[in-house]
């Protein structure tokens, strides 16, 4: 057999790669999409925003203040911003009580938070229910910021403890004073005296509240004929209603001193009640204990607040102790605390009321001077309430106690003017996207709206890590701007399909990224294995042919 030349093998080289090579391999693109839904934070990190990423509500929107304050009708119109929180603490339900309890105690229906551990409690919604008691324990305020709703069926517990009374058995004895609750200043504890009728203990002062306030002054002695009561606690009185001083048995001077009260019905000074003053002992009773200021709330909601009938919101003074029939002093009450409401949508407080200890949604009442057959206490300055929202005028047929007093109030609206959103993430899952589009939806309208000319979109990658910049611009306080979903569409390289025929087999469609350095390489190096293999083929088959075709010389 006439063996292959070396020409008939270059030939069938190139016919080789000819044919697994037919069909061309060329790039084209992939078209991709992703949608990022703001109620959710899965891989998105908020690096810099001056909006609002509002996940109970699925949107980014801008910020809302109050605008049109006047304390004074002569006074200029004022602006204040307010923060709705992240959310973070996820929502307050029934179902989740124990989480926000200390301790996990719910024992008598009530959820204990702990100030100290929720300085501020951020969350998507809040919902306290019928027969439920929200309770605070530590020193801070109460601050509950909510991404939608704050719905009130309980009671949210901000009072002042009311001051011991004194104990008829032993003039020794020391009466505490209450404690304040949500900020508010604690009571004085009662004096005590010995058989002698000399005072051993002297009455302590309550407690302060908050800067520019004082707490009751302790009554500094006893009288001839009993003890003298104590001063009530001073307050952010709204229409500067003083604590009272302490009585004294026979209307003489050396009472307690009333607290000092501060007017502020803005609330530019976030401070609580005062702690009424303790009362003196004489004879066989010790003096009573000053009642607990009351505390600070502040509730923040982007949507509406609500609070039912069978609920309240309650910062009122507690009473100073006193015991009708005993010689020493009463008890100072306790200053009132500060209640302010802002709701985005509407604040409801609803009637008739149900709860009837308390015939008002929200208050900030004094507490009462306690009652003693030798001097009563004073009672402390009247709290300060400021509920507004997008009306300026709250709904319901009940309201606060006090009401507020500033010439307006305001209005909850959206601030106005430009608003930057900034987020990292998520991953487009390839180096090599272009070609990059951002699709922006008003969720406020049933079909959703393609990005309006208010949102300006500016991204880049890295890694294949989306950097997403959002640019708002809101002209309308009331329907603002806003941004809903956003679609990401963008392309990436793949390879056609290559058909490889005759010993090269066969390799399925396959979308890939584009060629690294080191991939084209491995490519070269297939290329010129399939260019020569057909040589090595044929240089196979030569020797196959001159070591075949020759007869062995064999022997006879």
């Amino acid at each position: 057999m006439k063996s292959p030349s070396l020409s008939s093998c270059i030939l069938l080289a190139g016919v080789s790669a000819a044919l697994c090579f037919a069909p061309d391999v060329g790039a084209s693109s992939l078209q991709r999409s992703i949608a990022i839904n703001l109620g959710e934070r899965e891989g998105l990190i908020e690096t810099e925003t001056s909006l609002v990423w509002n996940q109970a509500l699925g949107i980014l929107h801008p910020p809302l203040e109050v605008t049109g304050i006047q304390q004074d009708i002569m006074d200029p119109a004022e602006t204040r911003s307010f923060d709705l929180g992240s959310g973070s603490h996820g929502a307050f339900v029934p179902s989740r009580y124990q989480e926000f309890s200390d301790g996990g105690d719910l024992s008598g229906n009530i959820i204990r938070l702990n100030t100290a551990d929720f300085p501020e409690l951020l969350v998507t919604e809040f919902f306290l229910q019928e027969g439920w008691t929200l309770e605070p324990l530590g020193s801070e305020p109460l601050i509950i910021r909510s991404l939608s709703s704050i719905v009130v069926e309980g009671v949210i517990h901000c009072v002042g403890e009311p001051g011991q009374d004194q104990d008829a058995s032993s003039p020794q004895q020391v009466a505490l004073g209450g404690r304040g609750r949500c900020g508010g200043g604690q009571g004085g504890s009662g004096g005590t005296v010995d058989v002698g009728n000399v005072q051993v203990i002297a009455a302590e002062a309550g407690e302060v509240g908050g800067a520019n306030v004082t707490g009751g002054g302790g009554a500094p002695d006893r009288g001839p004929t009993g003890g003298v009561g104590g001063g009530g606690g001073g307050a952010y009185s709204q229409a500067l209603e003083d604590a009272s001083d302490g009585i004294h048995p026979d209307l003489l001077p050396g009472v307690g001193e009333r607290g000092a009260s501060f007017q502020d019905d803005a609330f530019e000074v976030l401070g609580a009640g005062s702690g009424g003053g303790g009362g003196s002992g004489f004879g066989a009773s010790s003096g009573a204990g000053g009642g607990g200021g009351g505390g600070l709330v502040k509730l923040f909601a982007a949507g509406d607040i609500r609070i039912s009938p069978t609920g309240a919101v309650l910062v009122r003074g507690g009473n100073g102790g006193g015991l009708a029939g005993l010689s020493g002093g009463g008890g100072g009450g306790g200053g009132g605390g500060s209640a302010l409401l802002f709701a985005g949508g509407r604040i409801w407080l609803d009637g008739p009321r149900l709860f009837p200890a308390e015939p008002y949604a929200v208050s900030a009442e004094r507490g009462q001077g306690g009652v003693s057959s030798g001097g009563d206490g004073g009672r402390g300055a009247l709290g300060r309430t400021w509920l507004t929202d997008s009306t300026g005028v709250p709904g319901g047929t009940e309201s606060e106690e006090p009401i507020s007093v500033l010439a307006d109030p305001g209005r909850v609206a959206f601030a106005t003017g430009t608003f930057l959103a900034r987020l990292s993430g998520p991953s487009l899952h390839t180096s090599f996207p272009k070609d990059i589009r951002v699709r922006v939806y008003d969720s406020q309208s049933p079909a959703g709206l393609l990005t309006p000319p208010e949102v300006i979109t500016q991204t880049d990658t890295l890694g294949g890590q989306l950097d997403l910049q959002l640019e708002l611009l809101n002209s309308d306080p009331i329907a603002a701007t806003v941004i809903g979903q956003i679609h990401v569409d963008y392309e990436l390289f793949r390879l056609e399909e290559a058909e490889f025929i005759s010993s090269c087999g066969h390799v399925d469609r396959a979308s890939l990224e584009p060629a690294s350095p080191q991939l084209l390489r491995v490519q070269q190096g297939i290329l010129i294995l399939l260019f020569v293999s057909p040589l090595i083929l044929c240089g196979t088959l030569r020797f196959y042919v001159f070591t075949t075709s020759i007869p062995r010389q064999t022997g006879t």
